[in-house]
């Protein structure tokens, strides 16, 4: 159950990402989403200092890290999951992939003390559909068209397109949510900075705690490094857009 406050800055944050989608494109965008992502990160400290205080800063009595783990299935599976990690991690998360069989879908688990988990939750919730819708929208601004010869004509046709459209979206995407990820976590560290030595101690446990939950949830998970390769012009221009990017309803930390 969402308390008043929380409530509260929901709709605030959810106001300034639907001003920022209204002037896409626009340096007044970037205003509005960062105001938005320092609303998340203000009000992720406010809750962390109301824990502590009620524990009297004893850090073994603050909530343990929890659980949560999402589907991603359709397309751009590993391209959302990107965000996904990218958002979590920016806010004291951990997280682990994993794929489900027979399938392209992928499940990622994400681990963290339930207020950084509920940001994560409200943030994905937001700029996932907002990510899929944008990215739709995207072309090459360079396609190189290309010729091949039909047996059955005798002569020579032009070649389909799809795949350079599906590639650049493909790396559209990845650059987007680096992009993404990269200003929640620097609006993180700017709260953080502004809020002193207990808040970093605190936020440090978090990350503990999330690390801990992880392994003992997964005693045998491996790191792995991705192997995708993206078309540089489409992850530049994702990386753009991301910077503009309209965040609608994010949720204040």
């Amino acid at each position: 159950m969402i308390d008043g406050k929380t409530k509260k800055m929901q709709e605030k944050v959810a106001k300034l990402l639907r001003q920022a989608e209204d002037v896409a494109g626009t340096p007044e965008e970037a205003v509005f989403q960062a105001k938005a992502f320092e609303l998340i990160s203000k009000y992720g400290l406010e809750m962390a200092q109301v824990n502590a205080t009620k524990e009297g800063l004893d850090l073994s009595e603050l909530p343990d890290a929890i659980q949560w783990d999402v589907l991603i299935e359709g397309k751009y599976v590993a391209q959302q999951a990107l965000l996904l990690h990218g958002i979590a991690r920016a806010l004291h998360c951990k997280t682990v992939y994993s794929t489900v069989a027979g399938t392209s879908a992928q499940r990622v688990y994400v681990f963290g003390v339930p207020r950084h988990i509920e940001r994560v939750q409200f943030l994905w919730g937001i700029l996932r559909p907002q990510m899929l819708r944008l990215v739709d929208k995207v072309r090459p601004e360079v396609v190189h068209q290309q010729r091949v010869y039909d047996w059955r004509t005798g002569e020579y046709r032009p070649k389909s397109t799809a795949g350079q459209t599906k590639a650049y979206r493909r790396a559209w995407i990845a650059g987007f949510a680096q992009t993404i990820s990269d200003r929640v976590r620097e609006q993180e560290s700017k709260a953080l900075e502004g809020a002193g030595g207990g808040a970093l101690v605190l936020y440090k446990d978090d990350e503990a705690r999330a690390r801990t939950a992880l392994q003992q949830a997964f005693p045998r998970v491996r790191h792995t490094k991705a192997r995708t390769r993206y078309d540089g012009a489409g992850y530049a221009h994702g990386q753009r857009d991301g910077r503009n990017a309209a965040m609608q309803h994010s949720l204040a930390s």
